[in-house]
């Protein structure tokens, strides 16, 4: 199983692959992304994110939910997936 932040070390690999946005640089750094080493977004597992209750997320205008299977059984979702994506929601919204 590939690790969290392997994973989003891979977020921008098509796009750079494909020679997408050739004026500009894509990378992550940890689980930051970033577009011409400006900050443009952070990553983050669903499951971890009731520990970010107290965080502050400003200029914050865009949120991309990517689902994830996780592998027991193949095929299943994260426990009330939904109530904790919209609890997400909700921390970064305010």
């Amino acid at each position: 199983m590939i690790s969290f932040l392997k994973s989003l070390k891979k977020f921008f690999e098509s796009l750079v692959k494909e020679d997408k946005f050739p004026d500009h640089d894509l990378s992550t750094k940890g689980n930051t992304f970033l577009i011409d080493d400006r900050v443009a977004g952070y990553g983050m597992t669903l499951s971890t994110a009731q520990q970010l209750k107290s965080s502050n997320f400003p200029d914050v205008y865009y949120i991309i939910f990517d689902e994830f299977l996780i592998e027991e059984g193949q095929g299943h979702y994260l426990k009330n997936e939904v109530m904790a994506f919209l609890g997400l929601i909700e921390t970064i919204a305010r």
